[in-house]
């Protein structure tokens, strides 16, 4: 599994850790999204960069959380160099033709307007055009990571807005991973499913 088996639909990308409280306390909005969105088109990925040693904290999390959605482990934090994340959690936002629609940094912010008509936005576009999954450098290796799927049920409660936006739309999933490339060949970031 990579990054490009989500090609064609619109993606939320959540970087968190089981440590981080406003990531515990957005896990429920970004279930709520992912529950009334994915028919539209939305998928949401969680990237934990919680240790290799806290898989079982993650599990528990996930149960306890009633998360439904992709659950990754990124022990060596590559996402974060990927994605630029400044801080956890981070969510980015890649529409269909995986093109950066926007970076938040700090939970999504439940109810926000401009959160809201951006992922409408992105959710009426249609795939245009084909690009190459995000990468990382290729000097790095990348450790197998674990997909989780929970299928326990959520209660939606509430996080305030603390975050901001960073990116600017229009930069390529592609193109934030080329920025931490060197001179060798990237390649695309692996997941790996667990059993």
């Amino acid at each position: 599994m990579s990054l490009q088996d989500y090609a064609g639909d619109a993606l939320l990308v959540n970087l968190w850790a089981t440590w981080c409280h406003p990531c515990r306390e957005e896990t429920p909005y970004l279930q709520a999204l992912h529950r009334e969105h994915r028919d539209a088109g939305l998928r949401v990925l969680g990237v934990s960069v919680d240790r290799r040693a806290d898989r079982e904290a993650v599990e528990e999390y996930v149960a306890e959380m009633g998360i439904e959605y992709d659950i990754v482990l990124d022990p060596d934090a590559k996402s974060q160099d990927v994605f630029r994340a400044r801080g956890l959690p981070t969510s980015v936002l890649i529409d269909r033709n995986e093109i950066v629609y926007f970076s938040w940094v700090g939970p999504v912010p439940e109810g926000d307007p401009a959160f809201l008509a951006g992922l409408a936005d992105v959710l009426r576009r249609r795939r245009t055009h084909i690009t190459a999954p995000p990468t990382i450098p290729s000097g790095n290796s990348v450790s197998r990571a674990v997909v989780a799927r929970k299928a326990t049920r959520a209660s939606s409660s509430r996080s305030k807005h603390t975050g901001h936006a960073q990116a600017s739309p229009g930069a390529t999933a592609s193109n934030a991973a080329d920025a931490t490339s060197t001179a060798t060949k990237p390649r695309p970031l692996i997941i790996y499913k667990y059993t």
